[in-house]
């Protein structure tokens, strides 16, 4: 019982930092590769966890807490009001990009994994 919970706090530590470094992939790459920056950040994320539902969380919840923001900061330069719907749904769509890239990366780990076993 104690090493269950123990593998769960070590697989949530994991995640939430898995989450930060999403984060920043996406503030970092977002010059250089602009709207493909969430899907190469989704499949690093989804290629480092091993849990798919753990890989679309990850680079969903990153992609969300480097974009909203972004976009809210962005849109506030202008000098007018920021519009909150047009905002989420641009954070939203980023996210979705993201979220295709962290099942395709998590996608390629299963795949990598079961040739490597198939080579021992």
């Amino acid at each position: 019982m104690a090493a269950e919970t123990r593998a769960e706090r070590v697989r949530m530590a994991r995640l939430l930092a898995l989450i930060a470094a999403c984060a920043l992939l996406n503030v970092g790459l977002y010059l250089i590769l602009w709207f493909l920056t969430p899907f190469v950040a989704g499949i690093i994320v989804g290629y480092l966890l091993v849990k798919k539902l753990d890989a679309i969380a990850a680079s969903a919840l990153g992609t969300l807490l480097a974009y909203l923001p972004l976009f809210i900061y962005t849109s506030g330069l202008d000098g007018l009001q920021v519009n909150l719907l047009a905002t989420g749904v641009a954070t939203l769509l980023m996210a979705t990009i993201a979220v295709v890239g962290g099942i395709i990366g998590n996608t390629i780990q299963k795949r990598a994994a079961r040739v490597q076993r198939e080579e021992d």
